[in-house]
């Protein structure tokens, strides 16, 4: 069976879905039906025989115009044979959904109960001043703190004690933290507080967020003393460097520039403004401040270049470069996107070092089922599904139609592999960002070709500054100009109609109704394309964009049916919403308890309703 690994991967993922989302999946079970009938009818039917192969079709159609008693059971019997191994590769193909549904089924619910547990026990303590004691395994610098992560947590208060798998401290700037280190035990005492849920439509889900690392709750630590452990050189050589390297980005780079070259080079995006980080994501590029596989291919293929022109061998030189992916991986946070990249480059070269042939989606779903064999919460996030869903829809989608589509030139290979992505991935932008960027593809044809020089820029720039300044500063000049392209660029669509739809968050059905149309429209049209001989690469392309256009309809929001009123939970205050087909009324929506309530509440709340304009505004006192 070709590619088992993609099928085990799918099986396990419906076998988180089914665990930790059994609910949304029980409500949406019927719809997910057609979609599973598709897929089955698409995948399986070659195997079983109904779609013959050409060459089957033109044999069986020449010996029945032989008309020979021995030809026609000699067709017979290779349709038999056909069948039967048809029906041998479908018991195969059922026999891996289970089996990796099952374990994905038991190692989330093994995971879920963990957490629950966690949680249960943490939530005894919640609001208290608590001392927590563990072994620290992660120390990352912020803008404003440090976050300290530790396993094996006990927590006391008082003659209270209760042991907790994971959790995360965040040090103050007043907190000394120069003892801190990767593999040394800690006490910390400070204010304990359980990570929360959306309490609102649309709102951030920092209890999902943080359960896909593992961890249930936070501390705010006020103090802290190192109780023994020994410190692990290769995870605070890591931690001491990635520090070093933005220290440099900071000496050499302008105040606007060096956080987008820290969230580019080191994955550290807490250093960028709202504004920037709001414009990048409402023009469709920002992937760009996420490290993903482009940026580890530029890193690792670079050094494997340079270490091949000195002289190394092929396996020395895939080696090192491997080494320097997988360091870089874990520096950077070790986010789902970074290392399905770094799996996928290491199968990559293992399979070129070994004279074996690389296929993406076996890749792929390797990464995935490593990636959530350890963190099964991860599916749901939303770096997670764009991450995998464009290297599916390159790997997939864009492969077969590319060849259905007989596309050679390469523009039109460039625009088929774009619009696929984005027929992937238009669903889980919406969902999780309530945005379209309507000129997304065009921009991204722009600035990703740029994405190389601005990294080399930096990287030698930090190469440079390390002992000379003004060397580092010429260094990361290339960059400088690219990003200031990368505003103007930004500047000009924003001015274009249309530039950033507010679209809402769609429904579960429109989702599978997304889906089951696009294959059918696709599927369809591509065979009407063949059978009739038309130019297949105009006309392919064509019919992707019309089939894109008019699918997207579907994820639209739907009208309001006469009056809905909101509540919102605003804390201290009132938060009230009307809600009608004409517009949108709000009363009140301030609160003297919480901050940022319209940034955090109430600007994501009427995006994913798909508003993006209050019409009036009702005000039933003041205050402070």
């Amino acid at each position: 069976m070709k590619r088992p690994l993609v099928t085990v991967a799918a099986g396990f993922v419906l076998g988180e879905v089914l665990a930790l989302q059994y609910k949304q999946a029980a409500a949406a079970g019927f719809l997910a039906m057609p979609v599973l009938a598709l897929a089955l009818a698409l995948g399986i039917a070659p195997a079983l025989g109904a779609l013959p192969g050409r060459a089957k079709r033109q044999r069986l159609c020449g010996d029945e115009m032989n008309l020979g008693i021995p030809s026609i059971f000699r067709g017979l019997k290779d349709n038999m044979q056909g069948r039967n191994a048809g029906k041998r590769a479908f018991l195969l193909f059922f026999a891996l959904v289970l089996a990796g549904g099952g374990c994905g089924y038991g190692r989330s619910i093994q995971v879920k109960k963990r957490l629950d547990r966690d949680e249960r026990a943490a939530g005894e303590f919640a609001g208290a001043k608590v001392t927590a004691a563990g072994i620290i395994v992660k120390v990352e610098y912020k803008a404003e703190s440090v976050g300290v992560e530790l396993e094996n947590v006990t927590i006391r208060a008082g003659r209270r004690a209760e042991r907790i798998e994971k959790m995360i401290v965040y040090a103050a700037g007043d907190v000394d933290m120069e003892e801190a280190a990767v593999g040394l035990k800690a006490e910390f005492r400070g204010n304990w507080i359980l990570w929360e849920g959306p309490r609102n439509p649309g709102e951030f889900d920092f209890r999902g967020y943080y359960r896909s690392k593992g961890i249930v709750c936070r501390m705010f630590g006020e103090e802290i003393a190192i109780t023994g452990g020994e410190a692990l050189p290769y995870y605070n050589f890591l931690t001491r460097f990635r520090l070093w390297c933005s220290g440099i980005l900071d000496r050499i780079c302008l105040p606007e520039d060096s956080p987008v070259f820290k969230a580019v080079l080191l994955g550290d995006t807490s250093w960028l403004e709202p504004q920037v980080r709001s414009m990048y994501q409402r023009s469709g590029i920002s992937h760009l401040l996420a490290v993903s596989g482009q940026h580890l291919t530029i890193i690792g293929g670079g050094l494997y270049l340079v270490l091949r022109k000195c002289g190394l061998r092929f396996k020395t030189a895939g080696i090192a470069a491997g080494m320097l992916v997988v360091s870089f991986g874990i520096m950077t946070g070790s986010s789902g996107s970074a290392m399905r990249a770094v799996v996928m480059i290491l199968c990559l070269w293992l399979a070129a070092a070994t004279g074996r042939s690389y296929d993406t989606l076996s890749a792929l779903g390797l990464a995935a089922l490593i990636l959530l064999i350890r963190r099964p919460y991860l599916l749901f996030q939303s770096g997670f599904q764009l991450s995998f869903g464009a290297v599916l829809a390159i790997g997939g989608l864009g492969n077969w139609l590319t060849g259905m589509w007989e596309i050679e030139k390469g523009w039109q290979k460039t625009l088929t592999i774009s619009l696929c992505v984005q027929i992937v991935i238009t669903p889980v932008v919406l969902y999780h960002y309530y945005l379209y960027p309507l000129y997304g593809i065009l921009l991204n044809l722009l600035v990703i070709p740029l994405i190389s020089v601005l990294m080399y820029s930096g990287i030698l720039g930090i190469a440079l500054g390390s002992f000379w300044v003004q060397g580092g500063t010429a260094a990361v000049g290339a960059g400088h100009y690219i990003l200031r392209f990368y505003e103007r660029l930004c500047g000009t669509a924003e001015r274009l109609p249309g530039y950033s739809l507010v679209t809402g968050r769609p429904q579960w059905w429109q989702t599978a109704v997304y889906g089951c149309v696009m294959a059918g429209i696709l599927w369809g049209g591509t065979v009407f394309l063949r059978r009739r001989k038309i130019g297949k690469a105009a006309g392919g392309i064509a019919l992707g964009i019309c089939s894109y256009c008019l699918c997207f309809l579907i994820l639209l929001p739907l009208p309001v049916k006469g009056l809905e009123v909101i509540c919102l939970d605003v804390g201290q205050g009132d938060g009230i919403v009307l809600e009608t087909k004409e517009g949108v009324v709000l009363v009140d929506g301030g609160s003297s308890s919480e901050k940022s309530l319209g940034d955090k509440t109430l600007e994501p709340f009427l995006k994913s309703r798909g508003r993006g304009v209050i019409e009036y505004s009702i005000v039933s006192h003041g205050g402070q």
